[in-house]
């Protein structure tokens, strides 16, 4: 350090409070003794004839701990960013971890459920057991001869497909937007016409709709 790189240290002054000012001045007097320390020590290596490269050498020791100080600096600054890219790393790899086992999870759920035989097949079932013992409940269960005594079953104008071009071919019933439809497809609108579009392919199996 040189006096004028001094001189700007003892110049350099903030409005801070007074215990700040205090330390401020107690640092400048340490580095004004560190700095006359240094001059002198240099002036006395030239009164003594000695050589740049001898300089160096008595120097070493002090610049060798300075170089380490600033390994040490460059270290921890390393450390830090590598731990930074690790924890983001981390972060990502949990985050798909999660939504991989959320996936796996709802899969396990559906495989359940499909497997779930507790539902009852009933055929002859009166009305009043009907309501009592399932609606009123919200029991789920299948009636196997349920519209056997309605008269169109009898006619062969009421099956599925015909249902389905039914409502295809006529632009009123097409538009038609049921008050509550649930169904197990994704057909990205409430619409019935998008309903039907989707199980009129042959590929679609396994739906149900409400």
């Amino acid at each position: 350090m040189t006096p004028a790189m001094n001189r700007n240290v003892r110049t350099s002054k903030k409005p801070t409070t007074a215990g700040s000012e205090a330390e401020d001045s107690e640092i400048g007097e340490k580095l004004s003794r560190i700095d006359s320390e240094l001059i002198s020590f240099y002036e006395f290596c030239e009164q003594m004839g000695f050589t740049p490269k001898e300089m160096e050498d008595i120097c070493s020791p002090l610049h060798d701990l300075m170089d380490k100080k600033s390994c040490k600096k460059i270290f921890k600054m390393a450390l830090f960013s590598v731990l930074v890219v690790l924890g983001l790393y981390a972060s990502c790899q949990l985050t798909l971890a999660t939504v991989h086992a959320s996936a796996l999870g709802r899969i396990a759920l559906i495989k359940t459920c499909e497997t779930v035989d507790s539902i009852h097949v009933l055929s002859n079932l009166d009305y009043e057991m009907l309501v009592e013992n399932y609606l009123n409940r919200d029991i789920p269960l299948i009636v196997v001869d349920a519209m056997d005594q309605w008269p169109v079953m009898l006619t062969d104008e009421f099956y599925f497909d015909n249902i389905t071009d039914l409502y295809l071919s006529d632009e009123k019933l097409s538009d038609t937007v049921p008050c509550s439809m649930l169904t197990n497809l994704r057909t990205g609108s409430s619409e019935l016409r998008a309903f039907l579009k989707t199980i009129n392919n042959s590929a679609v199996s396994r739906w149900f709709v409400h």
